[in-house]
């Protein structure tokens, strides 16, 4: 992926030195878009495409040896920018559980009325202090992605405790 858009890139670059080929250049700007676009696409994992974020969170566990979902409330569709955070919230949490807990279990709530879902990442693993965390990429996307939907996020962590994050979010007015 990187090599073809950089060299799609590249080419746009050099014609622009020339300012004749503004048809050229704009073609190849699609190109570059459509090739993000197709790329991105297929980063997104098909369930949550299809069938949402209960479906593909539960696909997500099921695949991970001491990773237990749980679901409560009502399974239907809710605002796909919503889906798709908690999903990726939810991976990252699951993912750094993983990689860095040494927890033996791992369970994820999802818990979704009519206007709120509410996501909990709990494990049984090391914990860390909070402070010398606070500058991971792994959390502070995820802060950045609650914060952008107005949402709460709470992370209840020392070390030696284990790890439970809760987010919250509206998913109406």
């Amino acid at each position: 992926m990187h090599d073809g858009i950089n060299g799609m890139l590249s080419a746009v670059k050099f014609e622009l030195d020339t300012e004749e080929h503004l048809n050229s250049i704009r073609d190849k700007l699609d190109e570059c878009i459509e090739t993000i676009r197709r790329t991105a696409h297929g980063m997104m994992p098909i369930s949550l495409e299809r069938f949402g974020m209960k479906i593909a969170l539960e696909d997500h566990c099921r695949s991970l040896p001491n990773v237990h979902f749980h679901f409560f409330g009502e399974s239907k569709r809710i605002d796909k920018k919503v889906e798709t955070m908690v999903y990726y919230c939810a991976y990252e949490l699951v993912n750094n559980s993983c990689k860095h807990s040494e927890a033996k279990n791992i369970n994820v709530q999802l818990i979704q009325s009519e206007k709120h879902v509410s996501l909990i990442v709990h494990d049984d693993g090391c914990g860390f202090d909070k402070e010398s965390v606070q500058r991971g990429a792994g959390l502070q996307n995820i802060r950045n992605r609650v914060a952008a939907l107005k949402g709460k996020l709470d992370i209840d962590t020392s070390p030696g405790k284990g790890t439970e994050t809760i987010i919250e979010l509206k998913t109406k007015g």
